[in-house]
């Protein structure tokens, strides 16, 4: 008999280290003729990563995040053009095991009036622990549960029957029960659209199917943010009066608001307390009144328009911000200008974000082929952008905030002293457009008006927003290239990305001469590794154990491979104790960027913390293996490449090595 038509679903908001686990557990199910859609709200990390890999997989993107429901309603439009039997909705985070889906398929197969099964749900990979098996229903308090969850798995969660509720982490459904329900309700955007879903299946008659012997794994899930943090709560309280409107009798809804409601809400207040959930609070109640979702699945880091944490700086800039905008009504903002003869691009920041900014100056050339191109960084800077073929003219400005060479007192004497030069150089050229790439406090936007423009664009979240004749809205869930391009729209309107070419930054014949130096013949394969930071201010969050490092090199070596450890004068000494006793070489603080990229460029992968190495890596277009540490946003500061996999730094050796291009 030939195998049910099966589309899978599997909604995603970046993560494609996770994403990528899900895709292999599907490639692994036998015995079904299975599409995969894989649904990006937002972000394009998923399609960037993956879709090199898994050419057979179709990525679609939401231009904004739409939430699990909308992510969810867009692959069922999508994957009704493969007319299919069934439909499987699965997370990003969870792995199937195998086998996992023709389980489902023959549960519904043996019970025609169910219309939805769902397996058997692990939290860990161990099979221990219970996720959940199946649902149990409270329709008293409007919510539903996962059965058995954080429970040690028992004979009780092995029976095959119909329940009340299944969880929306993985569920295969019948194309007939779809089309009699219309797909998720995109009001509830995320959280208890499953039960909705449920609810208005058994509604119609349908059955809904747990089967034991079908396994997921849904890993790392449980300690995601918990039911009281921020957008738990707000979704937890908003959800659950969504239930209440459209599921409740009269009398229902009735005994809810009056008794229940107030009951559940004081004991959620009294747990928010007790727990120190403080900032959940305010989240619980814009959830009782909330009509629109709250799109971010992290509480913004923007702070009253500012991506800054201090307080009083808020307060500062908000006091010069209002009175900029005040007297700012005197002084219209201007349009971009119709003739385009000379652009000014200022991005004050260290190498890897200056590296990044790269990605503007093909797209901003190939608008404006005639147009000279300034460009003003950091001194520590000067190397990337000196020989690029795009650039008309360097200026040096450094910062003393974001100098990090010398005392105080001196780096605040050499941005003055910059700034005097800048401004005495540029003060009788007329740009045409002014561009302030970085989001960040300190910005240049204040020094902006120094020079001469017709109009300038830049983002307000440093400051000084008043100045700039468009202040483009930062938004969360971007990569750092696309907050950059995205600077660029007020002039050129919508922007396909262009290749980055780095040729003029690659050495090759230095690279050459590295490489015979250290008898590394051209058929030898080499690894370049990148174990440490020193000079980095955030070098305490990019540590990764030298023991796991010294795994790597071993393993390497034991497969043929040579090991070329970089880094910077600082990091010599710590590489020089980390390769003692194998057979790895220090490179480190002796080679030029462009021998770097050499070397990077022949190399049959790269191994690195989150460093300017791993974006050089990335852009080179080499495989790039890059330890992350997710203090930071990883989505929004991961190095940029088809050929990038990053690991949490809390990763183990072995996690590389299974996806080492080597067996």
């Amino acid at each position: 008999m030939t195998p049910p038509t099966l589309v899978t679903i599997i909604p995603c908001y970046g993560n494609p280290h996770a994403t990528e686990k899900c895709l292999e557990s599907l490639l692994k199910q036998k015995n079904i003729s299975n599409k995969i859609l894989v649904i990006e709200n937002e972000t394009t990390q998923n399609n960037a990563v993956l879709s090199s890999r898994y050419p057979e997989t179709l990525f679609f993107r939401n231009e904004k995040n739409e939430g699990f429901t909308g992510a969810v309603n867009r692959g069922l439009k999508e994957a009704s053009a493969f007319n299919p039997d069934f439909l499987f909705i699965l997370n990003n985070d969870a792995v199937l095991e195998d086998g996992a889906i023709e389980k489902l398929l023959e549960g519904l197969k043996q019970n025609p009036n169910a219309g939805i099964a769902a397996p058997k749900i692990y939290a860990d990979a161990g099979k221990k622990t219970i996720w959940a098996a199946g649902g149990e229903l409270f329709p008293w308090k409007f919510m539903a549960r996962n059965r058995g969850a954080g429970r040690s798995d028992g004979p009780e969660f092995d029976r095959a029957e119909t329940l009340p509720f299944v969880s929306g982490c993985a569920l295969l459904i019948r194309k007939k029960t779809l089309d009699d329900l219309g797909g998720l309700d995109e009001d509830f955007f995320t959280y208890a659209e499953d039960l909705d879903f449920c609810l208005r299946a058994r509604s119609k008659g349908w059955e809904l199917r747990y089967e034991p012997s079908s396994h997921v794994i849904h890993e790392g899930s449980l300690t995601s943010g918990g039911q009281y943090e921020p957008f738990q709560s707000f979704y937890r309280w908003r959800n659950r009066l969504l239930l209440a409107s459209k599921h409740g009798t009269p009398i229902h809804r009735s005994l809810f608001y009056f008794f229940f409601f107030p009951l559940l809400a004081a004991r959620d207040l009294f747990v928010y307390a007790r727990r120190k959930k403080f900032a959940s609070i305010p989240f619980l109640f814009r959830g009782l009144f909330a009509k629109e979702p709250l799109r971010s699945p992290k509480p913004s880091r923007l702070k009253c328009g500012y991506l800054l944490s201090n307080p009083i700086l808020i307060s500062i800039f908000k006091g010069i911000d209002c009175g900029g905008t005040f007297l700012s009504v005197f002084f219209p903002k201007r349009s971009v200008p119709a003739d385009i003869h000379k652009i000014l691009i200022a991005k004050i920041d260290h190498l890897g974000d200056v590296l990044m900014s790269l990605y503007s100056l093909p797209i901003l050339k190939k608008a404006f082929p005639g147009a000279e191109i300034h460009f003003i960084s950091g001194s520590w800077s000067k190397i990337l952008l000196e020989k690029h073929p795009l650039i008309s003219k360097i200026h040096v400005y450094d910062d003393f905030r974001l100098n990090r060479n010398g005392p105080l007192q001196a780096r605040i004497k050499k941005s003055i002293s910059d700034f005097i030069e800048l401004r005495r150089g540029l003060k009788n050229i007329p740009f045409d457009l002014s561009f302030d790439l970085r989001a960040y406090y300190p910005n240049f936007v204040p020094l902006l008006p120094f020079f001469r423009s017709k109009f300038r664009s830049g983002y307000g979240t440093g400051g000084f927003g008043f100045f700039l004749d468009r202040r483009v809205e930062w938004r969360e869930g971007l990569h750092e290239t696309e907050h950059i391009l995205r600077l660029l729209e007020p002039a050129l309107g919508k922007i396909e990305r262009e290749p980055l070419d780095l040729e003029y930054l690659t050495d090759h014949e230095n690279a050459q001469n590295m490489l015979d130096k250290f008898k590394i013949g051209n058929r030898q394969p080499f690894a370049v590794l990148h174990p440490f930071c020193q000079k980095s201010f955030l070098r305490g969050m990019k540590q990764w154990k030298t023991g796991e490092w010294r795994k790597i090199i071993a393993h390497l070596e034991s497969k043929g491979i040579k090991v070329l450890c970089s880094g910077d004068a600082f990091d010599r000494p710590m590489i020089e104790a980390l390769i003692s006793g194998t057979g790895a070489v220090n490179i480190g603080g002796e080679i030029s960027i462009q021998t770097l990229s050499g070397l990077i460029k022949k190399s049959q992968f790269t191994v690195t913390l989150d460093t300017f190495f791993a974006h050089l890596s990335g852009a080179l277009g080499a495989k790039t293996y890059e330890l992350f540490n997710d203090a930071e946003p990883v989505h929004q500061w991961k190095a940029w490449g088809v050929g990038v996999k990053t690991f949490p730094i809390q990763s183990e050796a072995e996690d590389l090595i299974k996806e080492f291009p080597i067996s």
